[in-house]
């Protein structure tokens, strides 16, 4: 556990090289594209929300019972921030163009329209811009110890248990404008830009008004012990637990599926928290300063994720290119669009979660606490590996202008479709398909995050008697280092006893 609490202040100091997917390449790191997964910041994964005022009564419970319990109430959303459109399109465009082959926008398009199957003379022009709501209740619990074990080894010792019940809603606010419709030749084709990114023909990936789930996130059991326990003053304590995934996994067939915890990976935790007085006289006021440091290292586990194309000779990746279709040798099986084909099952290892807090703490008369800081909040890049890389072996290729062909992988992209792969010595159009080493993971991994965040509370609590209780309130505000994370503000409110 202490091995991740440094590698936390490694990853808080830099997420650098990491930030740099092939799809990104020479370009500024700090900005993601072409993804089709991002890790967002579950609303009870704050420190700073947990421990206003509640480190007060868990590091020095005199009662009887040595029971200590809170009820937090959050609200979480996300805020306008152009960068998070371009994490799931294309880097630093802010609308995407879809057109047709036969179309004078050809050289110009970013997404061809063929490809998700749209008629051939069809213009139209794409935004989106994800938003993200939480609110949550989380029950927490802490029970001393020493109060059912009176021996010395278990003084300052505690075991306490999270219960955050978190509903979520993702939206994608997918817009069209500009649109031309074309001749429709296929009856049952989309006619627009939003069906063509819903249709029913596509397995994964789906473009979807909005996605909403409400679940248990994460269940956390954790075990610590305060070396230094004075309430309004000083205050040592180390914990570690585990987080047990109660929440579901994201869904494939949605992108920015609403995910309630930690995207079903169980988790080693582990924390430092330290609260230092700097004034003496402590009749009036107290004055402190605090610092803490939480980890969670995220267990691998196995998931479906929708993968891209890399270019075979630069092995850059090809933005977006899990939109074009695909063509196999079975005469049936044409223009199969590259969702269903890219989406796989993978093994995903996120590693790391930090969440370091730092600010001031003033206590008035020992029954009003005011507080403010600074926090940051990350991870590094996730590692994506394909479980089954033989699935791909001879049996799909770009597809080409005919049944059965395929087009150069060299020269396809999601704008533009190759020529036909032709044999130099027959000049008859040959099938060559795709194979592992043809495939972009880093498209399918979630992205480095580096959060800043500015925080507030204020509460009153009061000492003495067999039942000692507390109420606080307070808001913060996330600012992104990187575009793999949502900017967001959240308020929250809380309610606790000891016994």
């Amino acid at each position: 556990m202490k091995k991740n609490l440094i590698a936390s202040l490694l990853l808080l100091y830099s997420t650098t090289v990491d930030g740099l997917t092939y799809t990104d390449h020479f370009n500024d790191i700090q900005e993601n594209s072409a993804r089709s997964f991002m890790f967002t910041r579950p609303i009870f994964a704050h420190d700073s929300t947990e421990q206003a005022i509640w480190h007060n009564f868990i590091n020095n419970n005199k009662n009887a019972m040595g029971g200590n319990f809170q009820i937090i109430g959050a609200y979480q959303q996300s805020r306008t921030d152009t960068a998070i459109d371009h994490y799931f399109l294309l880097r630093c465009k802010d609308q995407l163009l879809v057109a047709g082959d036969d179309t004078s926008y050809k050289e110009c398009r970013d997404i061809r329209a063929e490809w998700i199957g749209l008629p051939s003379d069809f213009s139209g022009r794409m935004a989106v811009n994800p938003q993200q709501t939480q609110a949550g209740l989380t029950i927490e619990y802490c029970q001393d110890l020493n109060a059912f074990f009176d021996y010395g080894f278990f003084d300052g010792t505690w075991i306490n248990v999270q219960f955050p019940f978190v509903w979520v809603q993702n939206k994608m606010n997918l817009v069209q404008f500009d649109v031309t419709p074309g001749t429709q030749t296929n009856p049952f084709g989309p006619t627009d830009i939003i069906q063509a990114f819903s249709q029913p023909a596509w397995e994964f990936g789906k473009i979807v008004n909005k996605r909403c789930r409400f679940e248990l996130g994460a269940l956390t059991v954790q075990m610590g012990r305060s070396f230094i326990s004075e309430r309004n003053g000083m205050q040592v304590s180390y914990y570690s637990g585990l987080v047990i995934p109660t929440g579901s996994k994201q869904d494939a067939e949605f992108l920015f599926d609403a995910v309630t915890g930690y995207n079903g990976h169980c988790g080693l935790n582990a924390g430092v928290r330290f609260n230092i007085l700097l004034n003496k006289d402590t009749d009036y006021f107290s004055f402190c300063f605090f610092a803490d440091l939480d980890d969670i290292f995220l267990i691998r586990n196995e998931q479906c994720r929708t993968l891209a194309l890399l270019d075979p000779v630069t092995r850059i990746g090809k933005p977006l290119s899990r939109f074009i279709a695909f063509n196999t040798k079975c005469p049936d099986e044409q223009n199969v669009p590259g969702v269903n084909i890219l989406t796989r099952t993978i093994r995903s290892r996120p590693y790391n979660i930090a969440d370091f807090t730092t600010g001031f703490r003033v206590s008035v008369c020992q029954w009003l606490e005011f507080e403010c800081g600074y926090g940051i909040w990350g991870h590094g890049e996730e590692k994506v590996i394909l479980r089954n890389p033989l699935f791909f072996q001879e049996n799909f290729g770009i597809a080409g202008t005919t049944a059965g062909t395929t087009a150069n992988i060299f020269l396809s992209s999601v704008a533009q479709q190759g020529p036909d792969n032709i044999d130099p010595i027959t000049s008859e159009p040959i099938f060559v398909p795709i194979s592992e080493c043809d495939l972009d993971m880093r498209a399918a991994a979630s992205g480095p995050a580096l959060n800043q965040k500015a925080f507030a509370s204020l509460g009153i609590q009061k000492f003495g008697g067999p039942i000692e209780y507390f109420l606080a309130s307070g808001f913060f505000l996330d600012f992104p280092h990187k575009n793999a994370a949502l900017k967001t503000w959240g308020a929250w409110a809380k309610a606790g006893a000891s016994f």
